[in-house]
């Protein structure tokens, strides 16, 4: 495991080899493979870990801390206005993610309702 959702960080990785898996509420919602980033939200906004990320081999990964990158946006704000966008389409593309991988999951959103509704209703849950 390379990140756990939830977790406090101050970094973003870029993996240079192999892949991981993202996962959101332990739903599966994607993988990472070379070139890719992840991290970037927790590095940028001191936010939590959006996902868990584990390795789904062996990977190499390159880790960018706070302290690595203040320098170049000190030096560079206008960047600030790049990363922002960078940020947003991230969290729309999570966000989709999410709504997809619960759908698909067993004990679906549509399946708790179900049970609450029969629950409500008094009707025998088989």
């Amino acid at each position: 495991m390379v990140v756990r959702q939830n977790d406090e960080g101050e970094s973003l990785f870029i993996v240079r080899r192999g892949s991981l898996d993202v996962h959101i509420d332990d739903a599966p919602v994607g993988t990472l493979s070379e070139g890719e980033i992840f991290g970037e939200m927790s590095l940028l906004t001191g936010e939590r870990r959006k996902a868990t990320v584990t390795a789904a081999g062996e990977v190499r990964l390159v880790e960018i801390s706070k302290e690595d990158i203040e320098p170049v946006i000190r030096a560079n704000p206008h960047l600030l206005e790049r990363l922002s966008a960078i940020l947003a389409r991230r969290e729309e593309s999570n966000i989709e993610r999410r709504k997809t991988a619960e759908l698909q999951r067993p004990g679906s959103m549509k399946d708790a309702f179900l049970v609450k509704l029969k629950a409500f209703f008094g009707l025998s849950a088989g």
